[in-house]
């Protein structure tokens, strides 16, 4: 949750949700305070992982000590502490001490609240998306450039959560496997998506939200590689959005009533109406989300090529500022800036990644602006 440096000493408080007869998935809190949705059965488990060059003490020394809502304190001096695993609702405040370096108070907040814990279940969705970044028209594949070149992290989001998405319902920020990761052909994982369950009737309110695995194919499947996607929430009739990190997302115009029995949510599609005007763009009858959303500016999300906060300069910044010949291998925590996904970040050059950007926005007035048709 938060790498905080105190001294010579760094540390993560780590968050894991674990959904009831179900695995532990990491998540990523990019807020103080933020908020837990438990259905009956689920636990939310915190813990604090010490590293870098640290002059440990004796193994007798307190090293770490958490208190919660100003109880008494717990002391441990382990090199990973695992502070609890809560299923119980309520209002929690943390805070964590590390006796390692002077300065070293961490404090959170957040609260636990049972979310229909008699209703939930696995609804299924036969999900689709194609990546406009990496798509190519001739094969209708997405290129897998970004997870042969080993780049592909197996935790969903990590580091850069997808812009404008907040934690809701049941966070399913999730984790593969390298296996999985190692498939190619037609199957390849190319990039982790996040798809959202809205409100029927206000679809600017997020209920359920769970990271997949983009397919070349553009299938949506779970991190397991398994198919249909599933997601847990309560069977009814929802607006289903699809997001990436640096493509915009797109939402259904139209409901759709989920259940335990797959249910189509293609956005590769015309004949799925999708909510906006010109929410994708459109390529030989397909459907593929606009790409090339850099910057991630607070509110409404935008591709934009020219003028303050664009996502052009946002590439040049990455590959040091001045000579826009330069390029570098993206990481995990730079894929935002690879528009294209094919590992690389380029400004200028064959496959360069700001050409994308102003395809996005029409190719020909720079000034033009692309904007996110999601409800705000």
């Amino acid at each position: 949750m938060v790498g905080t440096a105190q001294g010579d000493c760094f540390f993560d408080i780590l968050a894991s949700f674990t959904p009831q007869g179900g695995t532990p998935s990491s998540i990523n809190y990019p807020i103080d305070p933020f908020t837990v949705n438990l259905f009956e059965g689920d636990t939310f488990t915190i813990e604090v992982f010490h590293y870098g060059p640290c002059t440990w003490g004796p193994a007798s020394a307190t090293w770490s000590e958490w208190s919660v809502d100003g109880g008494p304190t717990v002391v441990y001096d382990h090199y990973l502490d695992t502070l609890f695993g809560l299923s119980a609702t309520g209002h929690y405040e943390i805070t964590y001490h590390s006796e390692l370096a002077a300065n070293n108070a961490i404090h959170m907040s957040f609260d636990l609240v049972n979310y229909a814990p008699l209703s939930a279940t696995m609804l299924e969705l036969e999900a689709g998306v194609f990546l406009d970044g990496p798509f190519d028209p001739g094969t209708q594949l997405m290129h897998d450039a970004y997870r042969s070149s080993g780049a592909l992290s197996t935790y969903a989001f990590n580091a850069f959560p997808v812009c404008g998405a907040g934690e809701v319902g049941t966070i399913g920020y999730t984790a593969t496997s390298t296996a999985v990761l190692n498939t190619t052909g037609a199957d390849a994982p190319v990039d982790w998506v996040l798809v959202e369950l809205r409100d029927e009737v206000d679809p600017t309110v997020v209920l359920a939200a769970k990271a997949g695995l983009v397919q070349r194919d553009g299938d949506i499947v779970n991190a397991d590689g398994s198919a249909p996607f599933r997601i847990r929430f309560t069977p009814g009739s929802y607006h289903v959005a699809v997001r990436h990190i640096n493509h915009l997302g797109a939402m259904t115009e139209q409901t759709i009533g989920l259940s335990t029995n797959p249910t189509p949510a293609d956005f590769r599609l015309m004949a799925t109406a999708l909510y906006g005007i010109e929410p994708t763009r459109l390529i030989g009858g397909l459907r593929t989300l606009w790409a090339g959303n850099t910057s991630c500016d607070p509110g409404v999300q935008m591709i934009k090529y020219a003028g303050p906060n664009n996502d052009r300069d946002q590439i040049l910044l990455q590959i040091g500022g001045v000579v826009p010949t330069n390029f570098i291998n993206a990481s995990y925590s730079q894929r935002r800036f690879d528009t294209n996904l094919d590992g690389v970040i380029k400004y200028s050059g064959t496959n360069n990644d700001r050409d994308v950007i102003l395809n996005s926005i029409g190719g020909v007035v720079v000034t033009s602006t692309r904007v996110e048709q999601l409800p705000q």
